[in-house]
């Protein structure tokens, strides 16, 4: 089904299971009717008792982007915000707007607002006591006094006890204020016959249950042989608990799936038919239920699975982000470009995601006349899309768009997604906010690694402006310079102020000229130095008499004098040639060497002001023809690591440079100029690396033949793969085998 609106939810974070079975809840019933999930969350749950920073400010700067987002309807999930103060601050932000708004669990003049039903798990789990394990003495212990959704629970209980003939005695109701101390001082007393000790005990909740069952197995009593426990909202804690918790699970999903269909008929006026979410019991042992029921229950078994599965990928994903660097990566850019080119390399270590984006705030290079009067909260009217992450080749990006839209790509045809927003901020300062989409909740994993990526762009970002405004500083000063200190060659208005002179004692000896400019494009982070620099170095040891200047950051010109149209070309390709040459001395490696992009333009004005403006039309070009090349350049490196995961998970195929060069649409030489560039590596020596170790991970743990094993490997000839395998690992196959077994 195709998408055809926008429900926003507003989350304090999505951490237990218990925020993701709400959004299970809710995604679920908004793709049968249709709508895209936006989440809003600051990811961290501020309380209101610690003292606010920046950075707490700065991640919570995300909920004023409800104000100017144009949505269908809103979900305000108020119950699960610890900050008062924020949940105030959010109402604002909703007054400001004319959406329906539906608020959870929390009461507010002007908003309506529903609870989760409490009532009927409470009164069921009561009801298996009673009914399966024989219980007549049961004590409960409640939630909160006075609060509504306690009283619901504390209801059920009390209604499956009257509807089974059992008397409520005065010792029969406690309250546990949702926390562990007060259980415990109950299980003290029945320790200690201050109670009469109880057949069961319901306790409101999974964190007083397990908290009340440690205490009496301390103090010498069974659970369940002397006294029953049962908890209730299905924490996974209550899983992993010994004994298993017996709960009531569901809740959550429950009201995301309800809150979705309320908004849908304040959003339309029509009714909404529900997909069908319940709460259950989720049996345990600690009521006193065999394991030969738990078996039965598949959704245990689910859940462990689920939990345990999502552990395992993460803990084998974490060995390949070690090396990953993506911090100095990102952090160090010299331009926007290559900034997000680094924020777009390392994607990889966030998960699950369907899409990536990063949208910057019109203004978040600040105004360089008044560096101190930056963005510290909301957003720009108009936001720039400065990166559209996609698997295989990335989205047009590099545009503003209104930011009611929120994103360009929730305005194309596309199938219901779970989009989750962040702010992007630095040191009390708003750059923009990322947004990654999801085609399930359960794919969402806002852990360390994602904030600490898109705390490396922002700080990034942070640094890049600081990088702006000292240049902004230097082209101030080079108003009335014409030396770039940097490298000690002309800058653009010393370059331009001496072609006049130069081709005019050029003349007696030469007919045309010409402004030759260099730059490079690739990923230069294994560099030691400072690329502009060694470039530098390199035009300055291939010139002769030539005049030379750097016009930018990393744009560099040379001027040309020939006879002929033909000579200055020839002149201009054997100046890139020995510059080339230069920067391979000067770098030591040719690995290290990025590509280098060049133009030769003719000049053909020789008065001051029009040579001035053929200068400012040169570079204003040739950084539009570098950014067209980036690009590629970024697209083929996208392909290239997508050509490693591809041999690195079927090395037994035929890899052949020819074949892959086709497929890929790049020629041979530039296909393994890339590869070894990015990798260190040739692709022979990948392949070769890689079926070995397929072959010994086959040799250690399968009971093959060698010849099988070569084989599955993509070896034709068993000699050959013999001879390779001895060759790189030292030993032959079988005493491989013989050493591991």
């Amino acid at each position: 089904m195709e998408s055809i609106g926008r429900i926003g939810l507003i989350m304090p974070e999505i951490v237990s299971p218990l925020d993701y079975e709400m959004l299970d809840g809710a995604y679920a019933q908004a793709v049968k009717l249709g709508y895209d999930i936006i989440i809003y969350t600051g990811i961290f749950n501020s309380q209101t008792e610690f003292q606010q920073d920046y950075y707490t400010d700065g991640l919570e700067n995300i909920y004023s982007l409800i104000c100017k987002s144009r949505l269908n309807g809103i979900i305000f999930a108020a119950e699960r915000f610890h900050n008062d103060k924020l949940v105030d601050k959010i109402y604002d932000y909703l007054t400001q707007t004319n959406i329906p708004c539906l608020t959870l669990g929390y009461k507010r003049a002007g908003f309506p607002y529903i609870n989760a039903e409490q009532h009927d798990g409470a009164y069921a789990i009561t009801k298996h006591l009673i009914n399966d394990h024989g219980c007549k003495r049961l004590y409960c212990i409640a939630g909160v006094p006075d609060h509504e959704p306690s009283q619901e629970r504390l209801q059920g209980f009390i209604d499956a006890m009257n509807d089974s003939g059992f008397e409520i005695g005065e010792n029969s109701i406690h309250y546990g204020w949702y926390w562990t101390e007060a259980p415990k001082d109950i299980a003290i007393q029945i320790a200690e016959g201050k109670l009469e000790r109880p057949d069961g005990v319901v306790c409101l909740s999974d964190a007083m249950a397990i908290a009340f069952s440690d205490e009496l197995k301390r103090n010498g009593i069974k659970v369940p042989d002397d006294i029953a426990v049962t908890g209730y909202d299905g924490v996974w804690h209550s899983i992993m608990h010994d004994p298993q918790i017996t709960t009531v699970a569901g809740r959550d999903m429950q009201l995301g799936e309800t809150a979705v269909c309320r908004l849908y008929e304040m959003m339309t006026g029509k009714p909404c038919e529900a997909i069908g979410c319940t709460q259950n019991i989720r049996y345990g042992t600690s009521c006193g239920c065999g394991y030969d029921r738990l078996a039965s229950d598949s959704s245990v078994i689910h859940y462990l699975k689920k939990y345990i599965t999502a552990q395992m990928q993460r803990s084998y994903d974490q060995k390949t982000f070690i090396a990953t660097d993506y911090i100095n990566r990102i952090a160090e850019s010299s331009d926007l470009d290559e900034l997000m080119y680094g924020a777009d390399n390392t994607g990889h270590i966030l998960k699950g995601w369907k899409w990536i984006d990063i949208a910057l705030c019109e203004d978040w290079k600040t105004d360089f006349d008044n560096p101190d009067n930056f963005r510290q909260h909301s957003f720009s009217d108009r936001m720039y899309l400065a990166l559209s992450k996609r698997y295989g080749t990335n989205e047009k990006s590099g545009y503003l768009f209104p930011t009611e839209e929120i994103l360009p790509a929730l305005s194309k045809s596309h199938e219901p997604l779970a989009v989750v927003l962040i702010s992007l901020h630095c040191k009390g300062q708003i750059f923009g906010y990322c947004s990654t989409a999801y085609e399930s909740p359960d794919d969402i994993d806002l852990d360390k690694y994602y904030i600490n990526w898109c705390d490396a762009v922002s700080s990034g970002l942070n640094s890049l402006q600081k990088k702006l405004y000292i240049d902004y500083v230097h082209q101030q000063m080079e108003t009335f310079s014409t030396i770039e200190p940097v490298t000690g060659m002309l800058n653009k208005r010393g370059f331009t102020e001496q072609l006049h002179n130069a081709i005019h004692r050029l003349c007696r000896h030469s007919e045309v000229f010409g402004v030759l400019l260099l730059s490079w494009i690739g990923d230069d982070s294994g560099i030691a130095y400072d690329m502009a620099v060694i470039t530098a170095n390199a035009i300055k040891k291939a010139s002769a008499n030539e005049i030379y200047a750097r016009l930018s950051d990393t744009v560099f010109a040379v001027l040309l004098s020939a006879d002929s149209e033909n000579l200055l070309k020839t002149a201009a390709e054997d100046y890139v040639a020995k510059s080339e040459t230069e920067l391979n001395n000067l770098l030591g490696n040719p690995s290290l060497m990025p590509e280098l992009i060049t133009e030769l333009a003719e000049l053909k004005e020789k008065k001051p002001a029009e040579l001035e403006k053929s200068v400012e039309n040169m570079l204003r070009e040739f950084n539009e023809k570098k950014s067209i090349a980036f690009s590629h350049y970024v697209t083929n490196k996208e392909m290239i690591y997508k050509l490693r995961r591809d041999i690195m998970t079927k090395p037994q195929f035929d890899w052949n440079i020819p074949d892959i060069s086709k497929k890929l649409g790049i020629s041979k030489s530039h296909l393994q100029r890339l590869y070894k560039e990015i990798f260190s590596t040739s692709i022979k020596d990948d392949i070769i690396a890689y079926r070995m170790n397929k072959a010994m991970r086959l040799l250690a743990q399968t009971d093959l033949r060698v010849q099988e094993i070569a084989e599955q490997c993509g070896y034709n000839n068993v000699n050959h793969f013999m001879r390779q395998f001895k060759e790189k690992n030292g030993v032959t196959a079988l005493q491989y085998r013989k050493n591991k077994s």
